[in-house]
């Protein structure tokens, strides 16, 4: 739909206001045009323009027909402007607005890929163009499920772990590897917590919704004699009060979510404030990919098609000692020392990745075996000693498991051009179990970094911020000011080494040359040379979990494997 809003501000009020009583809610609704007001002022709180009745008019058409403007998103920073005001000589001054701009509903702004502006000789706007995907392979995968943290709970739940994870000893001789058994025993557990999370929702839903027919049932006897209409009214309250209960007891669960995930509400909420707190779809969706450096291929709107775009072929597998074909070592002098060596490579115990285990972040989103911090921590007596043992056995000669090393990357939509893949974030979802062991390695590590990384580099080093770096380049440039210095500052922004830098440099030659310990180097080698194919998910044509496919294991450190 194209529209043309009239220049008085009474008309356009009074337009946009018949508007929004004639245009239904849709997610497939696209309105472009003049519309004569700038939606960057309406939504700016502070601006002159707030209060006045055709920007309020404005803020309920979109609140209204739930529509939002794609622009700001997909070009932060730019602001777009599409009309230019004659030259006010006398006050030497231009005004410049957006005026013209798409509002599009929740289906059609995720299939949204780029809006873009461009110049016209011919008219004092410019035109603002949209690129839409409009053909969508709706292909899905099996999708992942989230265990609710009420089951744990429940005293059944792990009474019924413990007791599974001493049966399962006696199934051990019938695997070839600790690794492949443990995560056998992990995935009955897994789905057995599936299953029993299934049951408890669904008789609270019975509970509910019994709950609500005895209320109405009272409410329709109100209607009867006059003589029993207070005793049905007192039957009436007492339901209320059991229905009530059930409600309070979900308002405070909701209430703990939030809280761990640092949302503070004070008030009571009903299920559709929690769903719109917590939306199952946060993201934006990938619905067409350009080829990441051949400008002429066509561009990939179908799932396997943009996962070919989106996935690189591995690279070495971390064996290459890359001092014979360079010699840029050489200018390492430092060294691990030997206590430190000897520290790294010891094994680890129960109590350390307990103290490990409570650093850990909970409410963060759970692996493909679907068990969250919180299920370890409720059920480490029985789980953590058989993890302890096979994390030893990897410092050794063993191995982790197919299902422990299996990890899903979920994309997320950053800004700019949504065809471009640079513009998505990628984010590992990792199974607890793996990243107990990676944490607990990283914490002995982050005791020696401090004398083996260099004082300027600012962060991810403990004891060290990054805000002093920044502190120290402005007291510089205060000082060239001040002092009126001839000189030139650089800012020399070094490229990333995520996607680029291969195992064998941090591996065989890094961690070697600068004297670390076979064992360190073993376990993280095996950590990633037994990884299993990765699955690229989330945000590809559909929500979180769904449009899964397999795809290449790369063996580059990149910023969303789990990495140290």
């Amino acid at each position: 739909m194209t529209v043309y809003v009239p220049t008085d501000v009474g008309e356009r009020s009074r337009f946009l206001s018949k508007l929004e009583m004639n245009v239904p809610p849709a997610d497939k609704l696209v309105i472009g045009g003049d519309w004569n007001v700038s939606l960057d002022e309406a939504l700016r709180s502070e601006s002159f323009y707030a209060d006045r009745s055709d920007v309020k008019a404005l803020l309920e058409l979109c609140t209204e027909l739930v529509v939002v403007d794609p622009f700001p998103m997909l070009n932060p920073g730019d602001p777009g402007y599409t009309w230019f005001s004659n030259l006010f000589r006398d006050r030497q001054a231009i005004t410049r607005r957006r005026l013209d701009f798409f509002l599009m509903g929740e289906e059609i702004h995720n299939r949204c890929t780029s809006v873009r502006l461009r110049c016209s000789p011919l008219s004092d706007h410019k035109p603002v163009i949209a690129d839409i995907c409009l053909s969508i392979d709706n292909s899905k995968g099996i999708g992942f499920f989230r265990l609710n943290n009420e089951v744990l709970k429940e005293p059944g739940a792990s009474e019924w772990v413990s007791k599974h994870m001493q049966s399962w000893e006696r199934a051990r001789g019938h695997f070839e590897a600790t690794a492949d058994w443990l995560d056998g025993g992990i995935a009955i557990t897994s789905g057995v917590l599936d299953v029993i999370s299934r049951i408890l929702a669904r008789e609270r839903n019975k509970r509910e919704a019994e709950c609500k027919r005895r209320v109405e049932d009272e409410e329709e006897r109100l209607d009867g004699h006059p003589i029993s209409v207070m005793v049905w009214a007192e039957e009436r309250e007492r339901r209320m009060k059991e229905w009530d209960k059930l409600q309070e007891d979900k308002q405070k669960r909701w209430s703990d979510i939030l809280r761990i995930k640092g949302i503070e509400f004070n008030d009571k909420m009903a299920k559709e404030t929690f769903q719109n707190l917590q939306p199952r779809r946060a993201q934006l969706q990938m619905v067409e990919l350009r080829h990441p450096f051949d400008a002429a291929a066509p561009s990939a709107c179908s799932a396997s098609g943009m996962l070919q775009y989106a996935t690189r072929q591995p690279q070495d597998g971390g064996t290459t000692d890359l001092t014979e074909e360079s010699d840029m070592w050489t200018d390492t002098k430092v060294k691990l020392q030997i206590t430190g060596r000897l520290a790294l490579d010891r094994p680890l115990a129960l109590e350390e990745t307990m103290q490990t285990l409570k650093s850990m972040a909970k409410g963060k989103s759970p692996g493909v075996d679907e068990l969250l911090v919180e299920f370890y921590s409720a059920n480490w007596e029985a789980m953590g000693p058989k993890l302890v043992d096979l994390y030893n056995e990897l410092l050794t000669c063993g191995k982790l498991g197919k299902g422990m090393t299996h990890g899903v990357i979920s994309v997320l939509f950053k800004k700019g051009d949504k065809t471009k893949v640079q513009n998505w974030r990628s984010t590992s979802l990792l199974n607890v179990s793996y990243k107990i062991l990676a944490k607990s390695l990283a914490r002995r590590l982050a005791q020696y970094l401090p004398e083996l990384v260099k004082g300027d580099q600012g962060a991810f080093v403990k004891g060290r911020l990054i805000f002093n770096n920044i502190v120290t380049a402005i007291e510089t440039l205060e000082v060239v000011q001040s002092e009126g210095l001839d000189m030139t500052v650089l800012l020399v922004d070094l490229e990333k080494t995520h996607d680029k830098v291969g195992w064998s440099f941090v591996l065989t030659t890094t961690l070697r040359w600068m004297g670390f310990g076979e064992a360190i180097c073993v376990a993280v080698a095996r950590r990633h040379s037994f990884s299993t194919p990765i699955k690229l998910v989330a945000t590809i044509l559909g929500e979180v979990g769904y449009g899964s496919r397999r795809c290449v294991k790369r063996e580059l450190l990149r910023q969303a494997c789990c990495s140290y």
